[in-house]
C-alpha cells in the first residue's frame, strides 16, 4: 500500500503497534511514496535498513531526508 498523505515534512517512526503489538520500522517498500508531490521532508528512523525500488521515485518536491 503506497502513502497518499498531503505532509509536507513526513517523519516514520522507529515502531508502530498493530493489534496490540509493537513493531519496528525497518524498511520502506517499493513505491511507497511514489510521485507524492506533497512530500518536502524524510525524517527516517535509524531502524531503517531496506529502502525498497522506486520509494521515492518522482518525488519531484522532496528537498531532504534526514535520520531522528
Amino acid at each position: 500500500k503506497s502513502y497518499s498523505g498531503t505532509a509536507a515534512t513526513l517523519v516514520i517512526p522507529e515502531n508502530i503497534l498493530h493489534n496490540d503489538m509493537e513493531y519496528s520500522v525497518v524498511e520502506i517498500g517499493e513505491e511507497a511514496f511514489m510521485a507524492n508531490l506533497s512530500i518536502e521532508t524524510v525524517v527516517l528512523p535509524n531502524s531503517i535498513t531496506i529502502i525498497r525500488a522506486r520509494a521515492f521515485k518522482n518525488c519531484s518536491n522532496l528537498k531532504e531526508m534526514k535520520n531522528h
